[in-house]
């Protein structure tokens, strides 16, 4: 997984998981800073390729982070079969810009 996230850009983040799209009955991909979420996808909001859990950021969401401290990303996951699973939270590092705003 990639643990840095430059402001104005659009990242792509692959996440591996013990699960596939067809077991999960809900799921949030969250990023937080500063003890506030700044952007959620759940199940329906990313791609799947098997195993693998993958989350864009726009320009515009990338540009809701601060730069002055890290970000964290966490999955949780509820299986159908009722179980309920959740990932460590990874920290992000958050790369300024000298010229804010999108291009």
């Amino acid at each position: 997984m990639m643990n840095f996230i430059g402001r104005g850009t659009t990242p792509t983040f692959n996440f591996f998981v013990p699960f596939n799209e067809n077991q999960v009955s809900a799921m949030y991909v969250t990023f937080a800073q500063g003890g506030s979420t700044v952007k959620e996808f759940d199940e329906d909001d990313v791609t799947w390729d098997e195993n693998q859990v993958i989350v864009s950021l726009a320009q515009d969401e990338t540009l809701d982070f601060v730069s002055t401290s890290y970000a964290q990303v966490q999955i949780r996951a509820k299986l159908q079969d009722g179980t309920c699973l959740r990932s460590e939270i990874a920290d992000i590092e958050i790369g300024d810009l000298l010229k804010d705003g999108e291009i």
